[in-house]
């Protein structure tokens, strides 16, 4: 960061923050609930070869707790504002694909019967579209560790095991399939490199991983 980049205040990232996630939320939404059948299949074997395991929304969960490091990933006006544009356009990107090819779900039947498995059930409710391919929780998750890196190792180091620990995740509760991954990551990669690609990387995040 330079010296004379100009810091934004956390209450100011925080409410900025809110409105990003909301603006991405509404591309999600909006493209997921336009897109009308017929659904497709992505499914492969292996998909089919994997176990159904709920407790995995455990780790399943974290992609709703690492957005929260978009209030304090970027601390200045201009950092802030990049990032935003990162993460926008990388929804602006899925969307297209969200509408043009919804994916037919896999969603083995579950009894809500522990803690894990009740989880999984809201989970399930609270998001109905057919947005699959490419995954945005895996996409969003990858995008904020490569801007983590991009900051310091520490920061690169702990968003990326989040990151793995939601791709393992997904498989294992069964909200994706092997080819939706690698379909999220690469739209984070894209939106990284047309963002940050000739950003000099942070020098407070260079001090902290010292």
């Amino acid at each position: 960061m330079s010296a004379d980049a100009e810091r934004l205040p956390l209450g100011a990232r925080i409410l900025h923050t809110i409105a990003l996630y909301a603006g991405a939320m509404t591309i999600y939404f909006a493209a997921g609930h336009s897109a009308r059948p017929p659904w497709t299949s992505v499914a492969t074997p292996l998909d089919d070869a994997l176990p159904f395991l709920p407790w995995a929304m455990a780790g399943y969960a974290l992609a709703y707790v690492v957005p929260l490091s978009l209030v304090f990933l970027e601390t200045t006006v201009e950092g802030h504002h990049r990032l935003s544009r990162a993460v926008l356009l990388a929804y602006l990107m899925a969307a297209p694909v969200f509408l043009a090819m919804p994916v037919q779900d896999a969603d083995p039947p579950v009894q809500a019967s522990d803690a894990a498995e009740h989880a999984l059930v809201v989970n399930r409710g609270l998001d109905t579209t057919k947005n699959a391919f490419p995954s945005m929780h895996v996409g969003l998750a990858v995008l904020l560790a490569m801007v983590g890196a991009h900051r310091s190792r520490a920061w690169g180091w702990g968003l990326g095991l989040c990151a793995a620990v939601i791709i393992v995740s997904t498989l294992f509760v069964k909200q994706h399939f092997l080819v939706d991954l690698p379909a999220g990551a690469l739209v984070a990669w894209v939106a990284f490199r047309l963002t940050y690609g000739k950003a000099e990387r942070s020098t407070t995040g260079s001090l902290e991983s010292a």
